[in-house]
């Protein structure tokens, strides 16, 4: 069965503080997976050669088994070549997630980056490209799993052949998308930032060039069983390792 529900999930809770939860569009377009909207609104009042940037910063959770967004505050944003390793941010997303910043108009870079108490990370690694225009607002809506996990997948996979990793968040693929695992010589490994708790498969296809497939299009094979779930995720914390039986 493609989705099974882990029973044990459903008793996880993650505490947040007073950060309130936000509904989004999750609808995608081709800029990153983790673009969950972005739309362009005109401004009240137009400066020639301007428009205006509106990012809203979230952070992905996984809450009783539901995917959840809250404000991920206090992460620096950095427009073109400014880089948080040699001068000032041009912005900071405020406690309700929010930065918002008049650019001039064509192609810029954005890039995101947040300060922990034990040490420093991207929350990506890459800007997005986003071109501003006179007299409109774009609003950029992210979401991120700021939480970076290794799954190890032990097992064979049969000549010609790979283990893939879906799951119920953007980076997992959202259960349409699978990506290609690393062969390590005993185990498949898959490693990026996802959400904890967010429940995933194993399945097994047909070795392709790129790095992922799509699941309809593409003649798979699933693990028997329940969903795994993210257990370990952030700075030195312990691979998920699984033993799936197809």
């Amino acid at each position: 069965m493609k989705k099974i529900l882990s029973l044990g999930l459903l008793f996880i809770m993650m505490m947040f503080g007073s950060c309130s939860q936000v509904e989004l569009n999750n609808s995608k377009n081709d800029k990153s997976e983790s673009i969950l909207s972005q739309k362009d609104v005109p401004l009240k009042s137009v400066v020639p050669g301007k428009g205006t940037l509106e990012i809203h910063l979230y952070q992905t959770v996984i809450e009783n088994g539901q995917v959840k967004y809250y404000p991920l505050t206090d992460a620096g944003v950095y427009i073109d070549d400014h880089s948080p390793f040699g001068g000032p941010s041009d912005g900071i997303i405020n406690d309700l997630g929010v930065c918002s910043l008049e650019l001039s108009t064509g192609l810029h870079t954005v890039t995101f980056f947040k300060t922990t108490s034990s040490h420093s990370y991207f929350v990506k690694t890459f800007g997005y490209s986003i071109n501003i225009q006179e007299g409109l607002k774009t609003e950029l809506y992210v979401g991120y799993a700021i939480l970076e996990a290794t799954v190890n997948a032990y097992g064979d996979a049969g000549w010609g052949n790979a283990y893939y990793i879906t799951g119920q968040t953007d980076e997992l693929g959202n259960w349409s998308k699978a990506y290609k695992m690393t062969y390590t010589g005993d185990k498949w490994s898959f490693n990026g930032y996802i959400a904890k708790f967010a429940e995933f498969k194993i399945i097994k296809a047909q070795w392709v060039d790129g790095n992922s497939i799509t699941i309809e299009n593409t003649n798979v094979q699933w693990e028997q069983g329940y969903n795994h779930v993210i257990q370990n995720a952030g700075l030195y914390s312990q691979p998920n390792n699984v033993y799936p039986i197809f």
